[in-house]
């Protein structure tokens, strides 16, 4: 071993480095493994030890206690009460240092354990407060637009449904909740009937009410069924379903809303007052 390597060592593994090399170049000594032993649980105790130190100590240890259990097994009994106390002090000092390197490791473990789920903790917070975030913004914008519908100028009206036909088309049930809730339905059917000389406003105001009115969950009593279905006429008559195309809309998916706006108004307007018909005329004979 060098003097550099020596030099470079901290007090504990300088003591190691040198019990080491007296080991290798000479037969057993049992005051220098009672010393060997008593090092390495000094520094299972000791403030500032490092692991290296603490695992080249035991090393040490280990082959002291093979070549004492040698001694011990070849004694005639003059010696062998030293001989069994030296034993017992190395296998208490092996014992510690080996209990205080897992405490270590396991601490190690745990820490790394943490900072890994503290990561994970705060990205998840983080990602879930931009997504609350997110959708509060989202919600506030919804009621802005909203309350555009009514706006004097029909640019600002154009502007605000066109840009609500942008969050009735991606169909999120919280979304189009938002716009029921506020009272949207009720707004963009008034703004369709309120729009006759503006083919652009009545052809936005029905494509948003097609794509709205399947998620409407209140009795049909509360809306104007008839303004609905005015709606729907609108876009399959008078536009022949191209209604769509100066919004990047094709044909096919104003026919799919329309139909999903139909059978709406089939199943919750038209075929309950079917039924209701048939019992009362049924009733009546």
């Amino acid at each position: 071993l060098s003097a550099a390597a020596v030099a470079g060592a901290s007090p504990l593994s300088v003591k190691a480095v040198e019990l080491e090399s007296f080991h290798l170049g000479n037969e057993f000594d049992l005051i220098d493994a009672r010393e060997l032993a008593t090092e390495l649980t000094r520094a299972t105790s000791a403030s500032g030890t490092n692991q290296s130190s603490v695992s080249q100590l035991i090393a040490l240890c280990q082959f002291k206690l093979r070549q004492l259990n040698d001694k011990i097994t070849s004694s005639t009994g003059e010696d062998l009460g030293k001989l069994l106390s030296v034993h017992d002090l190395m296998i208490e000092g092996i014992s510690a240092g080996e209990s205080w390197t897992h405490k270590l490791e396991t601490e190690r473990r745990l820490s790394d354990l943490n900072e890994s789920g503290h990561s994970m903790l705060s990205t998840g917070l983080s990602n879930e407060a931009t997504t609350t975030e997110g959708k509060s913004e989202a919600l506030r914008d919804i009621f802005g637009l909203l309350c555009h519908l009514r706006g004097r100028k029909e640019q600002t009206r154009i502007k605000a449904v066109r840009s609500l036909l942008s969050i009735t088309r991606r169909e999120s049930a919280q979304e189009q909740q938002q716009i029921h809730q506020s009272g949207g339905l009720s707004s963009l059917l008034t703004l369709f009937q309120s729009s006759a000389e503006s083919p652009v406003l009545m052809t936005l105001s029905a494509l948003n009410v097609v794509y709205l009115i399947p998620s409407y969950t209140e009795p049909v009593g509360n809306i104007d069924i008839m303004a609905v279905v005015d709606c729907l006429h609108y876009l399959i008559a008078s536009s022949g379903l191209d209604a769509g195309a100066d919004f990047d809309i094709t044909p096919a998916e104003v026919f799919h809303a329309c139909e999903n706006a139909m059978t709406f108004v089939w199943m919750n307007y038209i075929e309950p007052r079917i039924c209701f018909s048939e019992r009362s005329l049924g009733g009546g004979g």
